[in-house]
């Protein structure tokens, strides 16, 4: 099972949700694996699209009161985010032996 997360405030900060959209209560499992490879395998063309995707579907599913839904899809998105600050973080260092013209382009492409 894929464990990493970042923390809910990170998460908060990151993809524009309100604290109040913030559904708990829902351990992770395998479930939310195979949700998050279903988005990462959707077509998409970066994380950030995702993530929108993501919380597009977390209001809808509050909209509609669906609180399960919308605690299982804040999972993935963090687990998300967190796929995403990770490659950012080492893309960052690989970019200071290279020069900011490198670092710009990575981040760029999230």
């Amino acid at each position: 099972m894929l464990s990493r997360q970042i923390g809910l405030s990170q998460c908060v900060a990151i993809s524009g949700l309100q604290w109040s959209e913030l559904v708990l209560g829902v351990e992770p499992s395998s479930h939310h694996d195979r949700l998050l490879l279903a988005f990462l395998e959707s077509g998409r063309n970066n994380y950030a699209e995702i993530s929108g995707d993501l919380v597009e579907k977390i209001r809808l599913a509050l909209y509609f009161d669906e609180t399960q839904v919308a605690a299982d899809l804040l999972i993935v998105l963090r687990r998300i985010l967190a796929l995403c600050a990770r490659p950012a973080t080492v893309r960052i260092q690989a970019s200071k032996r290279r020069g900011l013209a490198r670092m710009r382009a990575c981040v760029a492409t999230r």
